[in-house]
């Protein structure tokens, strides 16, 4: 009993720092699905295999993407060893759900600007109206090349309030803007007690929503965890039980 504490640090360090065998990405919704030239910086950094499936569920755009299809089909991807995801966006919360669900499954989660909370998410740029008007025809349009089914709102809608943000006990690290901080703490403060430390990462000049303006600046951190390296030594802006939050220098930005 004396040495559980002891272990469980043993098991966060190796799942945070161990070279990762097999890493899976989730893209996030956007008019290149899986195809998004993120991730040719992310195989870049990563160098080495890398699964990376189409979550659309086929079809036209994401006509038919679902949750729950968007979960078979990394299921799928993940095969039957613990595997290491990096995930985007909306990938990022099917990433979550996934690690929340499957706790065996995933090994640790490297997340670049996520969407936490879908059920939050969803309200803030569809009000109630819209919404009606999306279940009645079926689809909607999220922006240029981008149309999105119906399904996939309706199982955002009927999650559970207690899967909302999902909180996988396996280490987590966050690649945020500044801007997105306020939304990022309400996942950080319900952090289970039994769940390694959050780790996040605050950017200043990483533009995650305007064609990725600057992410080559967060893209060594990922490599330094795709490859079991040691954490960098950023700045601490605050420590907490179960996170903690860095600040990436304004002069790693190479903007």
């Amino acid at each position: 009993y004396l040495l559980q504490p002891f272990m469980k640090l043993l098991l966060n360090l190796f799942f945070a720092y161990g070279v990762h065998s097999l890493i899976i990405y989730v893209h996030g919704v956007s008019p290149e699905g899986s195809q998004h030239p993120r991730l040719q910086k992310v195989q870049t950094a990563v160098g080495a295999s890398l699964v990376a499936p189409d979550i659309t569920g086929g079809g036209s755009s994401y006509e038919k993407c679902s949750i729950s299809g968007a979960l078979d089909i990394l299921d799928a991807a993940c095969g039957s060893q613990p595997v290491s995801i990096v995930a985007s966006s909306f990938g990022a919360f099917v990433a979550l759900l996934f690690a929340t669900q499957q706790p065996g499954r995933v090994s640790s989660l490297f997340l670049l600007g996520p969407a936490l909370d879908m059920k939050v998410n969803l309200g803030l740029f569809v009000n109630e109206d819209e919404l009606a008007t999306w279940e009645q025809e079926g689809m909607r349009e999220m922006g240029p090349g981008v149309r999105v089914g119906w399904r996939w709102a309706q199982e955002i809608l009927e999650l559970e309030d207690s899967c909302c943000p999902p909180q996988p006990l396996c280490p987590v690290t966050l690649i945020i803007p500044d801007t997105d901080l306020p939304r990022a703490r309400s996942f950080l403060e319900h952090t289970p007690e039994d769940a390694a430390m959050r780790r996040v990462i605050v950017t200043t000049g990483w533009l995650p929503y305007q064609q990725d303006e600057g992410i080559e600046s967060v893209m060594p951190q990922l490599a330094r965890w795709a490859h079991g390296k040691p954490e960098d030594a950023l700045e601490v802006i605050e420590q907490e039980t179960r996170y903690m939050l860095q600040r990436l220098p304004t002069s790693n930005l190479n903007l």
